[in-house]
C-alpha cells in the first residue's frame, strides 16, 4: 500500500470529489420520487439555456475546486498570507456571483 504525504492525499481526496459531483451530478433526480421531479419544459430553448446554467456551475465548481487546491499548496510552500488573501477574495467573488447571484440583488427588477 502506497503511502500520501500530506500535499498529495489531499488533492487526491479533492480530485476525487469533483470526479464525483461532475460525473454524478444527474443521478441526484433520480432519487427523487417521480411525482415531486420538476418537469422538463417543453420548449427546446428553455432546455438548453438550463442545461448551459447547470454545466456553467459544474465548471464554477471545479474551477473552486482547484483553487482550493492552490491555496492549500501556496500555503504550505510559499507561505504567503497576501496571496491566500487574494485567492479567497477570488473565490468569494465567484460563490457570490454564481452561486448568490449578487449581481441581481443590485440590478433594476423587470415586470
Amino acid at each position: 500500500m502506497a503511502v500520501f504525504g500530506g500535499t498529495e492525499l489531499i488533492l487526491a481526496v479533492m480530485a476525487a470529489a469533483v470526479i464525483v459531483l461532475v460525473l454524478g451530478g444527474g443521478s441526484v433526480l433520480s432519487r427523487i420520487p417521480a411525482g415531486r421531479r420538476p418537469q422538463r419544459p417543453a420548449d427546446p430553448a428553455l432546455r438548453l439555456k438550463l442545461g448551459a446554467g447547470y454545466r456553467l456551475g459544474y465548471w464554477i465548481l471545479a474551477a473552486l475546486a482547484v483553487l482550493t487546491g492552490v491555496e492549500f499548496w501556496v500555503a504550505l510552500d510559499l507561505q504567503s498570507v497576501a496571496l491566500l488573501v487574494l485567492l479567497g477574495l477570488f473565490k468569494a467573488a465567484l460563490i457570490m456571483e454564481y452561486f448568490m447571484h449578487m449581481s441581481h440583488v443590485w440590478s433594476e427588477e423587470e415586470d
